[in-house]
């Protein structure tokens, strides 16, 4: 299978969980340690602003693979703020000395190793994950029967041709759709806002669907997370409306190579700013 899983399947499994749930179903609970960077731990029923890590990986039979995606996503009652970390993103792994890609926690030591990574990179906390192998993407789309977006011009990806205008694509089309950026004239940004895209496409799509039942053993077989039962029956009732106002952050960097190999750098300037936009976001204090 093909490397690419976009950040918006996280938030429609998100979604689709939800409903299941409501339908008393379960799927793949994982539990991590509480985050070390909050006083008090935080309450979905009290209506907090909270954090969720959404990793999209590839995952095979007998390798853990590699966060091909990760996107940290800030949620109050009322918005939600997305910020995409560039895979090739250079920073130290937590409890290491290694600097390398952002991308390499996860095989070094998992979701739980992925998820410090990032808040010590962030200087944030991150009170749950949602984690989907990109295999639930495609299907996903396929059970909703495609997902149609604007395309802004025409191009070719993985030997399928996008012409401009209205599309509709089937999962493994939308795959592609999102993967392309060397050919895009803003790069991995053009990639970007085709995320943003689909991902309100899918959103669009999972308010009106009828055969939830039908979708319960993908989400089951492809998605991970530490949000339980309770966690996603209080998200329903007191995050529903956060949707309708989704402010989508920009991590602007430089691209170095070093010793043959590339990496996104980011300033310490830079850094700082999104890491206090998210903590404006959430309500907490810098450490």
């Amino acid at each position: 299978m093909k490397r690419a899983v976009s950040f918006f399947v996280l938030i429609l499994a998100t979604l689709l969980v939800t409903v299941a749930f409501t339908a008393e179903r379960t799927l793949n609970s994982v539990t991590l340690p509480p985050t070390e960077k909050r006083v008090e731990a935080v309450s979905l029923k009290k209506k907090d602003a909270f954090s969720v890590l959404l990793m999209g990986t590839d995952q095979r039979k007998g390798d853990r693979g590699r966060t091909d995606t990760m996107v940290v996503a800030t949620v109050s009652d009322t918005s939600i703020q997305l910020l995409s970390i560039p895979r090739d993103t250079l920073v130290q792994i937590a409890d290491t000395e290694t600097k390398t890609k952002i991308n390499h926690a996860y095989s070094y030591g998992g979701t739980a190793l992925a998820v410090k990574t990032v808040e010590q990179f962030l200087d944030i906390p991150i009170d749950y994950f949602v984690n989907v192998n990109m295999n639930g993407f495609i299907q996903l789309v396929d059970e909703i029967g495609g997902i149609t977006v604007q395309n802004e011009f025409a191009f070719e990806s993985d030997e399928s041709f996008f012409p401009e205008g209205s599309i509709t694509l089937t999962g493994e089309e939308g795959l592609k759709y999102v993967r392309m950026r060397y050919e895009d004239p803003n790069g991995d940004f053009g990639r970007q806002k085709r995320q943003q895209q689909v991902m309100r496409a899918l959103l669009d799509e999972a308010v009106q669907l009828e055969h939830i039942n039908d979708l319960l053993a993908v989400i089951r077989n492809n998605v991970e997370t530490n949000l339980t039962p309770t966690s996603f029956l209080h998200l329903q009732r007191n995050y529903s409306n956060a949707r309708f106002q989704i402010d989508v952050l920009s991590m602007q960097g430089t691209d170095q190579t070093m010793e043959g190999i590339y990496y996104y750098i980011i300033s310490e300037q830079e850094r700082q700013r999104l890491s206090g936009l998210l903590k404006d976001h959430l309500r907490v204090s810098a450490s």
